[in-house]
């Protein structure tokens, strides 16, 4: 499972870093060790300088047993500029140079989306994500983390790494259920299924819709709130929030929160992005107005990084292209990985067929039976709401400035 919640059983280790002149990498560009106590839990963090399309790199020398199933590490970007320019980010290990498995992933196409310049967070994934070389990989014996570094062409970009980030897989799945765009077929729907199961979910309303045709209304709003519902915020008029300045993203949001605040909908600061777009702006803004949390549509097991406290985890869109049998395939993967997962419904038809977005009736119920049968055999915790998932209590609404927010490709 691609994600590391550093706020559940993480451990983290000590950081020893050194040059290493390693063949194929471009020498120097690594700077002194950083001692931050204040801005950083641990210590010891090292920069690294890098321009004009070279790579560089540094290893942290480890004898280790990687144990865990997450695994990570903390990152910080000085300057939005150094955010810009960084092409690419490796991080690999080895076992007694003999073996080694890395993860690679281009998150110079969006750092934006998963990092802010000037605050601390994490680049992770799960051991599944590693791609394996040089043989059998024996995760018992780490010796060295290698991080490398590139920039774009004609640029430079200034990287710090710190803490190394171990977290074991839950000891039984989860999944997750979320509605987006807060249709009245989950109201009529799905709800008295899923209170007859003891089961939570949540909802992503848009705030101008409420009370339309075909739209949840808002005492119903409030109903599936003060029955382990978690009703969160899908912007005031929803469309591509990237589309918009700035100014425009922060007055559509803002009017949400007061709206929601205004009729006690406490999951105002839980905010799932419009078509699953998301920039710069838009992840500024929601830090301003002190937003907590950030949720696109991306699918399972793609491997993604996360910064400032932010998550990353999997998402399965159940729509007319999904079977009953590869619904309930999914369900199998939960409970074989001990993962964490969302399953995103949008509207309930009966009797069908259902088109585009829509899932019949029958095949949810079905699907929430199995699921079900799941918890009931000990393989998965219950569905619950996305607030007492994450066990928050709702910020300050508005424009109060927050240290963290968290941003999620799925759950």
């Amino acid at each position: 499972m691609p994600y590391l919640d550093p706020h559940r059983n993480a451990v983290r280790t000590t950081v020893t870093f050194f040059n290493e002149g390693v063949a194929g990498w471009v020498a120097g560009g690594v700077g002194a060790v950083v001692n931050d106590p204040v801005n950083f839990i641990d210590t010891q963090a090292l920069q690294l300088q890098c321009a004009n399309n070279n790579i560089v790199t540094a290893t942290r020398a480890v004898v280790e047993n990687i144990s865990s199933d997450h695994i990570g590490m903390e990152l910080y970007f000085p300057t939005q500029a150094d955010i810009d320019n960084c092409d690419r980010l490796l991080v690999s290990m080895d076992t007694n140079f003999a073996n080694w498995a890395q993860i690679a992933y281009a998150i110079g196409t969006d750092f934006n989306q998963y990092f802010e310049a000037g605050r601390w967070g994490p680049f992770n994934a799960h051991k599944r994500d590693w791609t394996i070389a040089g043989g059998a990989f024996n995760w018992n014996v780490i010796t060295s983390i290698y991080i490398s570094l590139k920039a774009k062409a004609a640029v430079a970009t200034n990287l710090t790494f710190g803490q190394w980030y171990r977290a074991p897989s839950l000891a039984t799945g989860q999944i997750l259920l979320f509605f987006d765009d807060g249709y009245d077929s989950i109201f009529t729907m799905a709800y008295p299924h899923l209170n007859g199961l003891g089961f939570g979910a949540t909802t992503f309303i848009i705030g101008i819709t409420i009370g339309a045709a075909g739209v949840l209304t808002l005492p119903e709003c409030q109903v599936l709130q003060n029955n382990g519902w978690t009703v969160a915020n899908h912007t005031w008029a929803a469309g591509d929030l990237t589309l918009l300045t700035r100014a425009q993203i922060v007055t559509d949001l803002q009017a949400m929160i007061d709206w929601m605040v205004a009729n006690g909908l406490n999951g105002y600061h839980l905010l799932a992005l419009p078509a699953g777009q998301g920039d710069a702006n838009v992840f500024s803004a929601c830090r301003e107005l002190n937003i907590s949390y950030v949720r696109n549509t991306q699918q399972w097991y793609q491997p993604a990084p996360v910064g400032d406290l932010l998550k990353s985890r999997a998402c399965f869109v159940i729509d007319s292209t999904v079977n009953q049998a590869a619904a309930r395939a999914y369900v199998d993967q939960v409970v074989a990985d001990n993962a964490q997962a969302a399953f995103l419904f949008h509207q309930l038809v009966n009797p069908g067929p259902a088109v585009g977005f829509q899932w019949t009736q029958a095949d949810f119920n079905n699907l929430m039976d199995y699921i079900n049968i799941q918890v009931g055999a000990g393989n998965l915790l219950a569905p619950e709401s996305l607030e007492s998932y994450l066990d928050t209590t709702p910020p300050p609404a508005g424009n109060v400035s927050k240290s963290s927010i968290a941003i999620s490709t799925g759950i």
